[in-house]
């Protein structure tokens, strides 16, 4: 599921250390479970029933363990629940970009290519690449895979669609610039309304970032 064990692992030791057992079986029952019909098109009743099978499976799993749905441990189960469920629909792509980024999520890495690059080969050899974010992310390098061919949209990114949210408010918002090898992207497709980029932050220069922007929210 290219789930992040460092970062789930702290944040159940943080929030939920007396769970770790109940996490550890739920690692184990995940194994094990397996969508019954074969996924479809978008809207076939097929994905509609493996949603369900897959929810009551794992309502069963936390109905037996007795877990308060209003605790910690419930909320990080859930955000796995659906971490699941949607690699089980769609893979390292489904998930990644079904992840929930207004709240805590498991942190997916993408390790590698998902799908064809015919379209990151019609990319110039190096890629301008913008992405709103926090200053805190700059300050700290450790930036998102995430970014856009289009500083707009790295715009609402940075301003408006995370505005008013808890977290985000009195925090200083930037866009960030910079160029990469097309080589480094894992993922984009033309038809993209967002014209998102995935890319190897580990191939990013911090010395060619930019910042284009800079606002308190």
């Amino acid at each position: 599921m290219n789930i992040c064990i460092d970062d789930l692992t702290q944040k159940i030791l943080s929030e939920a250390s007396c769970s770790i057992l109940f996490f550890e079986k739920l690692i184990d029952f995940i194994t094990t479970l397996k969508p019954p019909y074969p996924y479809r098109d978008l809207g076939h009743l097929n994905n509609s029933k493996n949603i369900k099978f897959l929810n009551s499976k794992l309502s069963e799993f936390l109905e037996k363990h007795g877990i308060d749905q209003d605790s910690k441990t419930y909320f990080i189960f859930d955000n796995i629940r659906h971490a699941f469920i949607k690699y089980c629909s769609g893979g390292v792509l489904a998930i990644y970009k079904g992840r929930e980024a207004d709240v805590w999520y498991p942190k997916i890495i993408i390790r590698s290519n998902i799908g064809d690059r015919k379209d990151i080969e019609q990319l110039n050899s190096k890629v301008t690449i913008y992405r709103g974010a926090s200053k805190y992310e700059y300050d700290s390098k450790e930036f998102g895979q995430s970014w856009t061919l289009d500083s707009d949209i790295a715009k609402k990114f940075a301003f408006e669609h995370y505005e008013g949210q808890v977290g985000y408010s009195d925090t200083v918002r930037v866009i960030l610039k910079t160029t990469i090898d097309k080589a480094n992207i894992y993922y984009y497709q033309k038809e993209d309304r967002e014209k998102e980029v995935i890319i190897n932050t580990n191939k990013l220069l911090f010395s060619t970032i930019d910042i284009l922007n800079e606002a308190i929210l």
